[in-house]
C-alpha cells in the first residue's frame, strides 16, 4: 500500500497532477492491476503477443486516441451502471423488503417482523383480549392483526382454516394466535410481477371497504352481527378503518399497511427500471468495446495490392471480350452488336475487328 502511494505520487509529479489538474487517486489501483495483466510474459498468455499492437503508425495513433475516448466513456457509462436517482440495487431491495414487513407486521415493536424466526412476533405471555386488540384505534396498523380481528372467534371457523381459531368465552386473544391464523394463507407463487400483484391485491381490497352496519359507525372489512364495533369477541369479525378514510385528507393511504404494500410496490417498479437502466448500460460499454477492438485490430490493405487485383480483374474481362469478338470477327452489324467490340473495317465483312477496351474499363471501374 506505502509502495503504492509512493509511485503514484511520483507519477503525479512528473505528470504536474495538481497543475493539469489530474486526479486519478479512485482509478489508480484498477488501472495497476489492469497493468499486470499487459506486461510481457514469458508464456503463451502474454498479452502483447496474442494482440499486437497495429503496425502502421498512423492506424496507432488513431487507435490510441479512440481507445483514450472510449475509457473515458465507460469510465463515466460504469459509475452510474449500478446507481438510478441515488438508489442503487441493494438499497432498494432493503426498502421493499422493509415495505412488506411493516405492511405485514406493523412498525411498531409489538408485533414487528423477527427475522430471525421470519414471522410477526406473537401473542405471548398474559392473556390478550379482542377488545383491545381490535379497537379501531389498533385497526390498520397491520395485515397481520387485521386477519387476527377478521378471523378470531369463540365458536365460528370465520375464515375457514379448517378449526375456529379462537377467543375463548372471556374474550381473550390465545398466544401464537398471529401464527396460527396467517399460517393458514395460501403462498400463492406470484407469478406476475411483484408491483402488479401488490397494486391488484390493493384494488380488490378497496373494492370490499364498506359500510358494515346500519349506522355507519363501521367502515371496513368483514362482517358485524350486532354492536357498532369490531372488538366484540362473539359478534365482530371485522376491522373498523372508517377514522382514516373519512374526512379531509384521508384515504386508503392513511391505512399503515395498505401504505406500505403502496411504497413497496413503487420500490419495486424502481428497482425494474434500475435494471432496465443497467442492461442498457451494458450493451453501450459493450458498443465502445467492439469499436476499440475494432481499431485496435483494424490492418492497412497496401495500395499495390489494390492496383493489382484491379488490373488482373481488368485484364481478365478483356480476354473475355475478346474471345467474344473473335465469334463474330467476320461481320460488321454482329460484331457491334456484343458491344463489346469495334469495326474498323471499310465494308460489312472487310475487317478488321478490336475489343473496345473503355467499355471493359468502365465495367472494372463500376464493379470494383
Amino acid at each position: 500500500q506505502g509502495r503504492t502511494s509512493r509511485r503514484m505520487g511520483a507519477d503525479e509529479k512528473t505528470l504536474k497532477a495538481a497543475e493539469n489538474k489530474l486526479d486519478w487517486a479512485e482509478d489508480w489501483q484498477k488501472w495497476k492491476e489492469q497493468r499486470a495483466d499487459t506486461k510481457k510474459q514469458t508464456t503463451d498468455n502474454d498479452w502483447g503477443k496474442r494482440h499486437p499492437r497495429p503496425a502502421d503508425n498512423n492506424l496507432l495513433l488513431q487507435a490510441r486516441e479512440l481507445i483514450n475516448h472510449t475509457a473515458t466513456k465507460a469510465k463515466e457509462l460504469i459509475k452510474t451502471r449500478s446507481t438510478l436517482n441515488g438508489e442503487t440495487a441493494e438499497q432498494l431491495t432493503a426498502k421493499i423488503k422493509d415495505h412488506l414487513k411493516n405492511a405485514m407486521c406493523g412498525a411498531a415493536t409489538t408485533h414487528e417482523y423477527d427475522d430471525g424466526n421470519k414471522k410477526c412476533k406473537d401473542i405471548t405471555g398474559s392473556a390478550t383480549t379482542k377488545a383491545a386488540k381490535c379497537t379501531k384505534g389498533e385497526n390498520g396498523k397491520a395485515l397481520a392483526t387485521a386477519i387476527l380481528c377478521i378471523c378470531s372467534d369463540h365458536s365460528e371457523d370465520a375464515c375457514a382454516a379448517g378449526a375456529a381459531h379462537g377467543n375463548h368465552v372471556t374474550g381473550n386473544i390465545p398466544n401464537n394466535e398471529i401464527s396460527k391464523i396467517t399460517g393458514g394463507c395460501p403462498n400463492s407463487g406470484v407469478t406476475i410481477p411483484l408491483d402488479i400483484a401488490i397494486t391488484t391485491a390493493l384494488s380488490r381490497v378497496a373494492s370490499r371497504m364498506r359500510n358494515l352496519e346500519a349506522t355507519k359507525a363501521v367502515l371496513g372489512i368483514g362482517k358485524l352481527e350486532s354492536g357498532t364495533d369490531c372488538k366484540s369477541s362473539d359478534q365482530a369479525n371485522c376491522i373498523n378503518d372508517k377514522d382514516l378514510l373519512i374526512g379531509n385528507g384521508n384515504g386508503y393511504t392513511k391505512i399503515p399497511w395498505y401504505n406500505e404494500l403502496a411504497h413497496a410496490a413503487n420500490a419495486v417498479r424502481r428497482f425494474q427500471k434500475l435494471q432496465r437502466h443497467a442492461a442498457t448500460t451494458d450493451a453501450n460499454l459493450k458498443q465502445l468495446r467492439n469499436q476499440a477492438e475494432l481499431a485496435y485490430t483494424r490492418k492497412v490493405v497496401p495500395i499495390t495490392a489494390i492496383t493489382s487485383n484491379n488490373k488482373a480483374n481488368n485484364d481478365k474481362k478483356i480476354k473475355g471480350k475478346q474471345q467474344e469478338c473473335e465469334k463474330q470477327k467476320d461481320n460488321k452489324t454482329a460484331c457491334e452488336n456484343t458491344d463489346k467490340c469495334k469495326w474498323e473495317g471499310k465494308t460489312e465483312t472487310d475487317g478488321p475487328y478490336i475489343v473496345d477496351e473503355s467499355k471493359a474499363g468502365a465495367e472494372t471501374i463500376a464493379g470494383t
